[in-house]
């Protein structure tokens, strides 16, 4: 039951990408400076992918919202997010603080009084509700949307500093 509905699914997808391709080529490529170009560059066939994978993650979304509400839509997310997940650290330049921020990606099991990054920003964990949703002082956030804990501030006192500001333009 579960591979007759995947594959039915995907038949429907492909007849549904090839309108999509051909709508967008009556309504848009005919017109476009590429299209002479564009069976080599494949932006038609990027752009009904594009438009395809919003349209079904919307849907799906919504459908989930109607069924059981958004709380359960966080949980489905953060699931999705730890499924593909490989954490890592990296490093960010941050004119705010005059140097760099070193940053571990992380998915869940915050705890309160860490600080993580989110939007670009700094904050402090004040509590986390339901195992998945953090609350700030500049208010609440789904797990999934948090970049990653703030590990280390390099500034102009710090050892690496002057190394870091050599290779991070």
């Amino acid at each position: 039951m579960i591979k007759e509905t995947i594959q039915e699914f995907k038949s429907k997808c492909v007849r549904s990408y090839q309108k999509l391709l051909k709508s967008l080529d009556e309504k848009y490529c005919w017109r476009c400076p590429q299209r002479v170009t564009r069976d080599r560059i494949g932006c038609r066939e990027a752009d009904a992918w594009v438009r395809m994978r919003k349209a079904l993650d919307d849907t799906i979304n919504s459908y989930i919202i109607e069924e059981r509400g958004e709380d359960f839509l966080h949980r489905i997310l953060q699931r999705i997010h730890e499924r593909d997940f490989e954490p890592k650290i990296f490093i960010m330049k941050k004119p705010e603080i005059n140097g760099f921020m070193v940053v571990r990606e992380k998915s869940s099991g915050f705890k309160k009084g860490e600080n993580v990054i989110i939007n670009d920003k700094i904050l402090k964990v004040e509590d986390v509700k339901k195992g998945y949703i953090i609350k700030t002082a500049e208010g609440s956030y789904p797990s999934y949307k948090i970049r990653g804990i703030l590990l280390d501030t390099i500034n102009r006192e710090h050892p690496l500093y002057e190394y870091f500001k050599k290779i991070i333009p």
